[in-house]
């Protein structure tokens, strides 16, 4: 697993949740939206145990890193529609050039997706270009639709390159259809024409989004990179973690940035709704 995530930048873990824990979590992302929670996924009170704390989930997580996992606040659940990055593109900071320091060394922050529905067969899942984790070029590496089903979780490198919403067409669903024309051709709820496009399987397409990373330079320059950006920001800002989850966190050798402090300090009107390609050259103006 780890090999094959070094060497193509992902990897699929299969039946990680029972269909009860998925239908558990469908219901806590259903709470969360009736209350309007905010935060990261460790301070919501129905998703903190089944997902950021899960045992199979630190576990694969561990053997990626091949340490003890560090959580610090970046994660979000999602449900329907999220308006944001429709398109390939790449999370860690440094996106434009490779002889900066994010490709000076093994990468060492991941992502995990857990995808509350079937996207083996349906539309609305996770796009990524194989082996795309070594290069800043968005358009190399074959693209491929992430098969997951109901009960697996995809893990993936912030280097490579993704998007969400992958569309499935009816007759040919493995065939990959360019994102910028699909934009074109959707609604505002990026909804495909249901006469081409296969649909999402349920009514709501729901996931879960939660990165990991190791207590080194990488994680360092991250941080700051997202002390620029306004949705990590406003995450840190609207989470508090009890003591009770911070010693189930210890006990299961989960290492917690809790960064809410460093957030409060921050004026959101200093940071950037998007990615800003001079952000270190930005960074006195925050810290």
């Amino acid at each position: 697993m780890k090999m094959h995530f070094q060497k193509h930048g992902w990897v699929l873990v299969r039946g990680i949740f029972s269909p009860c824990e998925i239908e558990e979590l469908r219901q806590g992302v259903i709470r969360s939206q009736a209350e309007a929670l905010k935060g990261s996924l460790l301070s919501n009170p129905y998703l903190n145990r089944q997902s950021v704390l899960n045992d199979h989930v630190l576990s694969v997580v561990r053997s990626i890193l091949g340490e003890d996992p560090t959580y610090f606040g970046d994660s979000n659940w999602s449900s329907g529609f999220t308006p944001g990055v429709i398109g390939f593109h790449k999370d860690n900071p440094d996106k434009e050039r490779q002889d900066s320091p994010d490709w000076m060394s093994d990468y060492t922050i991941i992502r995990t997706g857990i995808y509350l529905q079937d996207h083996s067969q349906y539309s609305g899942g996770l796009g990524i270009r194989d082996c795309s984790n070594y290069t800043v070029d968005t358009t190399k590496g074959q693209p491929i639709f992430v098969p997951t089903q109901v009960g697996d979780m995809v893990l993936w490198s912030l280097r490579t390159t993704h998007s969400g919403f992958m569309t499935r067409l009816r007759l040919l669903p493995n065939l990959f259809i360019p994102l910028s024309i699909l934009s074109k051709i959707s609604r505002a709820d990026y909804s495909p024409p249901k006469f081409l496009f296969r649909s999402l399987g349920r009514d709501l397409r729901m996931a879960l989004f939660s990165s990991y990373g190791v207590l080194d330079k990488h994680l360092e320059r991250y941080i700051k990179y997202l002390c620029l950006r306004r949705y990590a920001v406003q995450t840190w800002q609207q989470s508090r973690y009890s003591d009770e989850t911070k010693i189930l966190a210890q006990k299961q050798g989960l290492k917690i940035l809790d960064l809410y402090e460093k957030a409060s300090q921050i004026k959101l009107e200093s940071t950037y709704v998007d990615h800003n390609p001079n952000w270190e050259g930005l960074l006195g103006g925050v810290l």
